[in-house]
């Protein structure tokens, strides 16, 4: 079941859905564990999490996107977990998305997927660590795939460190879908179509595993994800 979220903060644990009548600025407030979606908001997002809190954090963007999405950590305990695909077929897309860390024992973890069809894509990716920060794990993984010739991409992971005591990481590949694997579903009788189409799902899947108890959202943005490639 999920909530709306109608003040500029999140007291409840809970599965939130945030859209353009939302708050621009959310904050969870202590204690709380949220995961929230977000699907195609335009407006620039941030979130603020405060001590000991956890946000699980999911993004689908297929025609519009925010051109900020930002997350402040400035309290202790607090960790930040985010899985976005974007899919950009009929619309050149542009975001930057921002973790910012000034508080001990937090941690970020940030795994972004572009499928590329034809527009071009733009994107910063960037966790930043205050100075004098402790036991800080930070983590930022950008994915690539273009899925036909034509394609423009712009991606940039940055990791800027002001800490010591941090256990860190970044990447950023670009490929195609994995020739192999379509060679191998091609000699089971699958068209080349069909092929990608059944990669590119477990994409999906990877992405938006944390909120497959929620049937019915999970459902329908499955199906949305099934009509941009057909």
């Amino acid at each position: 079941m999920s909530n709306k979220i109608s003040n500029n903060y999140i007291n409840k644990n809970g599965f939130y859905l945030v859209d353009e009548t939302s708050p621009s600025v959310i904050d969870i407030l202590p204690w709380v564990q949220a995961k929230i979606l977000v699907v195609n908001t335009k407006k620039p997002l941030t979130f603020n999490l405060e001590e000991a809190s956890k946000l699980d954090f999911y993004g689908f963007f297929y025609e519009s996107c925010p051109a900020k999405i930002f997350f402040h950590q400035n309290a202790k305990d607090s960790f930040l977990q985010l899985s976005t695909l974007f899919f950009n077929k009929d619309f050149s897309l542009s975001s930057q998305i921002k973790s910012y860390i000034n508080a001990d024992n937090c941690g970020s973890d940030v795994d972004i997927i572009w499928l590329i069809e034809k527009e071009k894509l733009v994107l910063d990716g960037v966790i930043e660590i205050e100075k004098d920060t402790k036991n800080i794990t930070a983590h930022l993984d950008m994915e690539n795939i273009f899925l036909w010739d034509e394609w423009s991409v712009q991606s940039v992971p940055t990791l800027l460190v002001r800490s010591d005591d941090i256990e860190a990481s970044h990447s950023s590949t670009t490929h195609s879908i994995d020739d192999e694997h379509l060679f191998y579903l091609g000699s089971r009788g699958l068209e080349k179509v069909e092929a990608k189409f059944l990669l590119t799902q477990s994409y999906f899947s990877k992405t938006f595993d944390g909120i497959k108890d929620q049937k019915e959202i999970f459902l329908d943005i499955q199906e949305i994800f099934t009509w941009l490639q057909s």
